[in-house]
This record gives C-alpha cells, structure tokens and sequence, in this order.
C-alpha cells in the first residue's frame, strides 16, 4: 500500500518537475537543461530528506522537536558559513535595507526554522511514511505560490501533477480513517 501510495505521488512530482521535456530534447542542454539540473537537485534533496526521516524517527520520537531542530539549524550554520564565509566578508552590512533584513528574518523563523520544528513534532507522533510523502507538497505550494505573487501560469502538467500528489496523500491518509472509524466504532465521517 506504501509503495503504491508512493508510486502516485512521485509520479505526480516527475510530471510537475520534469512533465514540460519532450522526449529526446536534449534534456540537460541550455537554460531549460539549467532548469531541469535544479529541478533534479531538488528532487533529491527530497528523497534523501525523506531517507533522513526515516533514519531518525526512532531518536526523534525520544527528543524534544525544539532541541532537535536548534542542533540540526546549528550544524547546517555551521556547514553554511564554511562555504559563505569569503562572500559574508565581502558584504557591506551597514547598507543591507531593514526590508532585506525582514525578509531574511522571515525566512529563517517561518518557512525554516518553524518547519523543521513542526516536522520533527509530526514525526514523533506518527509513521515516518506519512511525514515524508508531504514533502512531495513542495513543488505543488511552490507553484502555487509562483503563479500568485510572480505572475507564472499553472498549465495542465502542474494540475495534473498536483493532482496525483493530492491523490497519493489522500490515499495514505485513508487507512488511518478507517482505523480511527473502527476504534470508535464508525462514528467519524
């Protein structure tokens, strides 16, 4: 059941990401190979955050959510700055716009921080599965969001991939309904 509610969604991810190449295209040639490099990366870096998941549920269920992330955004600091420090030095900080440096603060407390913390807590309470298939959401949300506030057109491929992500996440979502119907005895919807 797992691997079939997998199979949906990675499937609707490979449409969103890579649905636009006609076979034989030169799939890495030129800007649109650019775009599909990038796409490609961070497929990976789903799956292997998803690897990760399922690697440290067994220590995240016996650690405080809180804790594990400010260690975890600790180590990636550090891995950050090991690569950004020459560029960091460059940066003329006193002339960076308090607009620039909302938006970074924003960045890092929401969509970063916040995230990582709710995910950790997700993943104490339940299977690893579960939390790693909301992952494959990111390149739904981001499309969204693309079209809302840059302008960009959802075509057919971000619907029908979208939908089959959706679809994989309902799917794995359903046995835990029907279990939770049949403690209580069918009293849930």
């Amino acid at each position: 059941w797992k691997a079939l509610v997998l199979g949906v969604s990675f499937a609707g991810v490979m449409i969103v990401v890579l649905g636009g190449q006609a076979p034989g295209s030169g799939l890495l040639e030129g800007a649109s190979g650019r775009m599909i490099v990038g796409d490609l990366l961070t497929l990976i870096n789903a799956l292997s955050y998803s690897f990760f998941l399922v690697i440290s549920k067994r220590l995240l269920t016996r650690t405080d959510p809180l804790g594990a992330t400010a260690v975890l955004l600790a180590f990636g600091t550090l891995g950050i700055f090991a690569v950004g420090a020459p560029a960091l030095s460059a940066v003329a900080w006193s002339e960076v716009p308090a607009r620039v440096w909302g938006m970074g603060a924003f960045i890092v407390v929401f969509p970063t921080a916040l995230a990582y913390l709710l995910m950790y807590w997700a993943l104490a309470r339940v299977d690893s599965f579960l939390v790693a298939l909301f992952i494959y959401l990111q390149p739904v949300i981001a499309s969204t969001l693309s079209a809302a506030f840059l302008g960009e057109r959802i075509g057919p491929r971000i619907v029908l991939g979208g939908g089959l992500i959706f679809l994989g996440v309902y799917l794995a979502l359903r046995p835990w309904r029907r279990s939770e119907e049949n403690a209580e005895g069918g009293a849930l919807s």
